[in-house]
């Protein structure tokens, strides 16, 4: 590997191309996305940034592992040459690389979750995201409240009983509701009028308990969350305060240039990850496609694999709607990019519009074979020997894979 500091540069036709990060935790996934998102960041982009560990909840301040950047101090008269990353894409000049030092974002940095665990590494900002179970599709919702292996039958059953509730409540033209008063309306059906949504079909007592047991037991949330009504005039002798519906995240307010909207994801699993991105993702399409004047959208979605680890059904969902709006969102303007801890995590329909890859260490060459076409067994066998920080790198309209070594965040990382 060279000595030489040339910088790789990330550009707009690279970002809009999606891309992936992949690489063995504590190898520098969170340094590259970090250095990524601030890329993006000076290009315009609105940022939807979605922190498993967490990583990200200290943006606004500067890199305090100084040690970190002692390496890349350079003496006065040496210069290496990069692409302003600022400057549109046809007026790109080779310019003097600034010397790489710690930095937090300047840029607005707003906070959400998806958990409400209080955890300490959250940041004080935070704010709890909430979203109608009547905005989602039934059979979306019945496939990621029974997700597990065998629940096929229950997960139809939902469906039909969800079409049925959702059908109900538009004769009175009641459009936003709560998978708790669904749960309520679905215990209260007799017999007869339970065969009729489930088509001449049949569900004893004993199963229509466990189904809503289970509907229960796996709620999100992030989905249906119940505020203090500090408009209800308080009763006297009522301990509890009165509660109401929370009002649901506007996404299109949420989408402006040059913003990070870090969305911590927290002990939520896979299911709650996949369903929650099938809300934002198409509330932000259609923001974009109603308005062209909207800023560019990056998704930077960490720890990706966790979304295609449930039931096939799930998965396939999952896969199927990132496919979509990674295909179609590409003419508006909006990028994916994946942080993942083997690149082989990926389906086949995702990792095939994928087109930079940035492959950091992991423990067999065989994980990245799709991960980078066409490359010999001697570069494949890298992968296995790469050292904290170091890539190989595969960017759109490159002709070649090269070896580099990533510059750390000049972000905070949030520490264990």
């Amino acid at each position: 590997m060279s000595e030489n500091i040339i910088s790789i540069c990330l550009d707009n036709q690279v970002l809009r191309h999606h891309g992936a990060v992949a690489g063995t935790t504590g190898y520098g996934k969170s340094n590259t996305n970090s250095n990524i998102v601030m890329a993006a960041i000076k290009m315009g982009y609105c940022v939807f940034l979605f922190d498993h560990k967490p990583d990200y909840q200290n943006l606004e301040q500067p890199n305090d592992e100084k040690d970190l950047f002692q390496n890349l101090e350079k003496p006065n008269d040496e210069k290496d040459l990069v692409m302003d990353l600022e400057k549109p894409n046809d007026k790109k000049d080779l310019v003097i690389h600034p010397k790489w030092e710690p930095q937090g974002f300047d840029c607005t940095v707003d906070y959400f979750s998806l958990s409400d665990d209080k955890s300490r590494k959250a940041n004080a900002k935070e704010k709890l995201i909430n979203v109608y179970a009547s905005s989602f599709d039934p059979y979306q919702l019945a496939s990621a409240l029974f997700h597990k292996r065998g629940e096929d039958v229950p997960q139809e059953n939902m469906t039909l009983l969800l079409n049925a509730y959702k059908d109900k409540q538009e004769e009175y033209n009641k459009y936003t509701w709560a998978l708790k008063e669904a749960i309520e309306w679905i215990r209260g059906l007799d017999k007869g009028t339970m065969s009729d949504v489930l088509g001449g079909g049949s569900i004893t007592g004993n199963s229509k308990t466990a189904m809503l047991r289970k509907l229960q037991a796996r709620s999100m949330p992030w989905m249906d969350r119940m505020e203090e009504d500090s408009s209800a005039r308080k009763l006297p002798g009522l301990g509890s305060p009165q509660k109401r519906l929370a009002l649901e995240i506007d996404v299109p307010l949420l989408i402006k240039g040059k913003t990070v909207n870090v969305i911590r994801v927290g002990q939520s699993q896979g299911r709650d990850y996949g369903l929650f991105l099938s809300f934002l993702l198409e509330r932000v399409y259609n923001a974009k496609a109603s308005n062209p004047d909207l800023p560019p959208i990056l998704y930077l979605i960490d720890e990706a694999q966790d979304i295609f680890s449930g039931s096939k059904q799930l998965r396939e969902a999952c896969e199927d709607m990132l496919d979509a709006n990674m295909r179609k969102g590409r003419s508006l303007n909006i990028a994916f990019w994946y942080g993942l801890q083997r690149f082989s995590a990926l389906p086949e329909s995702i990792s095939i519009n994928i087109n930079s890859r940035i492959i950091m260490a992991h423990k067999q060459a065989d994980e990245v074979k799709n991960a980078l076409p066409g490359a010999s067994k001697e570069i494949l066998g890298l992968v296995t020997q790469l050292k904290r920080g170091e890539a190989l790198v595969s960017l759109f309209g490159s002709t070649s894979i090269v070896q580099a070594k990533m510059h750390p965040s000049k972000a905070l990382l949030t520490k264990e």
